[in-house]
């Protein structure tokens, strides 16, 4: 609990100096700054000091963001943003943070889909939707087309030619826009995803710190994510020449099993680059039994996307003629979209859940170890410390 009279403390980020408060309770804790999004680590508390009228003291621990140890997760959440607009903001009040949430009993199955509960997350959800929708259309419409005009022959009267080119040039063209559309829709999911994943670490019941509307930071993203699934496919293509195995059970195996362990070592890192670190590796010894929890979750979840996926298109399938065609177009894209979105938001909940109570377990060791060491050193200066005889002294 944080005592009413509890020291305050005030610092500047050295990223972009926005004014930033804690309490004295969470110094050494780190959190994104909610201008900048780099890592801060809340300061120590300056030594008490006699009151003095003239004295100048330093109220600002400027620290270098990217010393820290451990999955690089916020573990201080905002309460609201900093309102630093580049002037001298002195006398304006700082931004609060609350203390850090305690685990739950089961963390990966209690609060999970609280986060779903939220406006923005469901407006999010649904624009995305309907983004996946219109573009998996605009491709399923483009290949119909280009079906359509790949029976142009010789010999066929020139009015029947013309329709024929007509078809091909604008499946061309839809083509062209689905492929535009779905870029966007690629970074802006890989964006969201990323938020959610961070605010879920930082144990957050809702998703509060969703992505500002700045392009390239959405596409550093949308890289880092590209990137972090690179390495598990060139290992499945790598297992290829030495396993005979059907190569889509390889491929899902080793984005299953890898792709959460280097998605969070390159963000404890800070680098797409580093796809294993000592951090996320002991991770996986000290908290084997959440890393078991989260892949049979994640199983279970991409099982079930499978089936919905397939029981959408087969009964859009079974439709003929005229209604049966937008059946697949409209209502089996849209409805692809909203199960591919719904997954990847899970999906990234539950990552962030796993860092959660890693991060957690790992903070615990470390402040086991220290009060260990704190112990052991204090025994040994006891056990240096001379013993001191008292004198007899006459008394007159």
């Amino acid at each position: 609990m944080v005592e009413p009279n509890e020291q305050t403390l005030r610092w500047a980020c050295p990223g972009c100096g926005a004014m930033l408060r804690a309490k004295a309770s969470a110094a050494g804790g780190r959190f994104p700054c909610p201008k900048c999004k780099a890592i801060v680590e809340v300061p120590s508390p300056e030594p008490v000091s006699p009151p003095d009228e003239y004295a100048v003291r330093d109220v600002y621990g400027v620290l270098d963001p990217k010393e820290h140890s451990g999955p690089v997760v916020p573990v201080l959440l905002p309460e609201e943003e900093s309102d630093y607009s580049g002037e001298d903001d002195s006398d304006k009040p700082a931004a609060s943070y609350s203390e850090r949430p305690k685990l739950p009993r089961f963390p990966m199955i209690q609060g999970v889909l609280s986060c779903f509960g939220s406006l923005p997350m469901l407006i999010r959800w649904g624009v995305l939707s309907a983004s996946a929708g219109v573009t998996l259309g605009f491709v399923l419409t483009a290949a119909i087309m280009a079906a359509s005009g790949a029976g142009s022959v010789p010999g066929l009267p020139n009015s029947r030619l013309l329709l024929l080119a007509v078809l091909r040039v604008m499946g061309l063209l839809i083509a062209c826009a689905a492929a535009f559309l779905g870029l966007l829709w690629t970074v802006t999911a890989s964006a969201y995803g990323l938020a959610v994943l961070q605010d879920s670490a930082a144990g957050n019941k809702k998703i509060e710190n969703w992505p500002d509307a700045v392009w390239l930071d959405w596409a550093s993203d949308a890289f880092h994510l590209f990137v972090v699934l690179l390495i598990p496919i060139g290992i499945a293509h790598g297992l290829g020449y030495l396993l005979d195995d059907p190569g889509w059970l390889r491929f899902v195996l080793c984005c299953h099993l890898l792709f959460p362990v280097v998605l969070l070592s390159t963000l404890d890192a800070q680098s797409p680059f580093m796809p294993l670190t000592t951090a996320v590796l002991w991770s996986m010894i000290r908290c084997w039994w959440t890393w078991i929890v989260f892949y049979v979750e994640s199983g279970l979840l991409g099982a079930a996307a499978f089936g919905l996926f397939w029981g959408t298109w087969k009964v859009a399938e079974a439709l003929e003629g005229l209604v049966g065609l937008i059946s697949v177009v409209i209502m089996a894209s849209l409805a692809t979209g909203m199960i591919l979105v719904a997954t990847e938001f899970l999906y990234f909940r539950l990552l962030g859940r796993l860092a959660w109570v890693c991060d957690e377990t790992v903070r615990r060791d470390l402040k086991e170890a220290e009060q260990a060491e704190q112990e052991a050193a204090e025994a040994s200066e006891a056990e240096e410390e001379p013993e001191v005889r008292s004198t007899p002294v006459d008394e007159f």
